[in-house]
């Protein structure tokens, strides 16, 4: 399937893609809040959206990635939880924080939104 074309279809994602190509980046440990922030700062990844039924959406400009960590300090799942209730939080959503890596490639955060 064409990349630009794709969509996720189920979480947890086992790949990440952009609109030309499979990233070949493996999947890391899940993150907290103060890592998700504290991986920002220092190593400033790129930050990517997985929403089941969507294409993968880049949060690329300062404005996008703000309303996207506002969201998060109410709707992020623990990174020491492995199960969980959506029903715990607010609206009956919640976001799942993976850091993505591969040798000699930019790092990439990634928000899994469960619904």
């Amino acid at each position: 399937m064409d990349p630009a074309n794709r969509v996720v279809t189920k979480l947890a994602l086992q790949e990440l893609w952009d609109n030309t190509t499979n990233l070949g980046l493996q999947r890391g440990a899940s993150l907290g809040i103060a890592e998700v922030l504290a991986s920002l700062k220092a190593i400033g990844p790129r930050v990517a959206l997985a929403d089941v039924g969507k294409p993968l959406e880049w949060l690329r400009t300062p404005s996008e990635r703000k309303w996207g960590f506002k969201e998060l300090s109410s709707h992020l799942v623990p990174p020491s939880r492995r199960d969980f209730r959506l029903e715990e939080f607010p609206g009956g959503y919640a976001f799942v924080a993976t850091i993505w890596e591969a040798e000699g490639l930019e790092p990439v955060l990634l928000l899994e939104k469960y619904h």
